[in-house]
């Protein structure tokens, strides 16, 4: 027994079925694994058909990231991206990252990436107490915010606030954190050296195409 209270509005306009997979993410990575076993994307009919210029999108993201070559071939780094169990652009920068030695480092920041920067904007006052964390770093804001977050796992929730990081942002890039460091368990080497410029460059070969 009880009350229904209809508040769907537009259920006559509400789609039969979903939004195909296909339809609604990126495509470097599909457009990767089908060029890896010999089939160039925009040659192959689909049941839910992307456009082609969102293939073409994708096919030149890869190119600038390295992975494929001009005439679509998929190149070493393309292969080693492949293989990683995370999207594209952040399995870039931890190829990168292993090369240079900081893979925990990177991870770190591809968690903050995708899950939003934890740093509260200033307060009434203008106050940004997260800064003391950062040192000298003003620079480079992926760097300052992994400079918060290595402090952030220090503290409590309250601390958290009171030092102007988000608690929500800040457990939700611990747990995206967690989830690519276990996805990547087994693939790479995660020591780190700490090194700024290297921490940088690696960020950087996989944020070329942006």
């Amino acid at each position: 027994p009880g009350v229904y209270v209809d508040r769907c509005v537009s259920r006559d306009t509400r789609p039969e079925y979903p939004v195909a997979e296909i339809m609604r993410l990126r495509l470097d990575q599909t457009v990767l694994r089908l060029a890896q076993a010999g089939f160039d994307m925009e040659t192959l009919h689909f049941f839910h058909q992307p456009k082609i210029e969102e293939i073409r999108r994708a096919k030149n993201s890869l190119k600038a990231l390295g992975c494929m070559t001009q005439d679509g071939q998929v190149t070493k780094i393309g292969n080693r991206v492949a293989q990683l169990p995370i999207s594209v652009q952040f399995a870039r920068m931890v190829v990168e990252a292993e090369r240079l030695g900081v893979v925990d480092d990177v991870i770190t920041i591809a968690a903050i990436l995708e899950g939003g920067e934890i740093t509260a904007r200033p307060d009434e006052m203008g106050r940004e107490p997260w800064r003391q964390y950062i040192g000298n770093e003003e620079k480079s804001d992926v760097m300052a915010q992994l400079l918060v977050y290595r402090a952030a796992t220090k503290l409590d929730r309250r601390d958290l606030m009171k030092n102007g990081i988000f608690p929500k942002a800040f457990f939700r890039a611990r747990e995206i954190r967690t989830h690519i460091r276990q996805g990547l368990e087994g693939w790479v080497d995660f020591r780190s050296n700490n090194n700024r410029d290297n921490i940088l460059k690696a960020v950087c070969a996989g944020m070329v195409d942006h």
